[in-house]
Order: structure tokens, then C-alpha cells, then sequence
């Protein structure tokens, strides 16, 4: 026994494809802006404790936004998929 898809299903996960690889993009430009800002921070002639706690913290913030971009880009490749084959939902 079958039962009928959710309306307009290959729609929304076509739609959730597109937007969560837009939010990897985002994240991958903000990444990039934060290695940017770490090399200026880091070039900057402030006090060494400083520059070390400025240094850590982009780093992390680099790494978190790499992982959820990283993420991103996982499930919305899968959703796109999903959205453009046929076969069972």
C-alpha cells in the first residue's frame, strides 16, 4: 500500500537545497573575511596579550563557521538530491 507524497515535497526540498547552499556561501565568504581581519589583527602593533587573545578567538570563530559551512553544503547537496530524483519520499 502506498500513500500519496506531502503536497509540493519535491518543491520545499528543493527550496531547503538552495537555501542552506546559499548559507554555506555566506558562511565560506565570512570565513575568508575573518582570515582577512586575523591577518590585520595580527599585523596590528598592540599589547602581545591582546593580539594572542584576538589570534584565538578568530581562529575559533573561523572553525565554526568552516564546520556549519561544511554542514551546509552536506545537507544541502543531499536535499537537492532528494528534490531532483524521482523514486519513493
Amino acid at each position: 500500500m502506498t500513500t500519496k507524497p506531502p503536497l509540493f515535497l519535491r518543491l520545499r526540498r528543493l527550496l531547503a537545497a538552495l537555501v542552506l547552499l546559499g548559507l554555506a556561501w555566506v558562511g565560506i565568504i565570512g570565513v575568508i573575511q575573518l582570515g582577512f581581519m586575523l591577518v590585520n589583527i595580527l599585523s596590528a602593533h598592540t599589547h602581545p596579550v591582546a593580539q594572542l587573545a584576538l589570534a584565538v578567538l578568530d581562529g575559533l570563530g573561523v572553525f565554526w563557521l568552516a564546520l556549519m559551512s561544511a554542514a551546509c553544503i552536506l545537507v544541502g547537496a543531499f536535499a537537492l538530491r532528494l528534490g531532483l530524483t524521482r523514486g519513493d519520499w
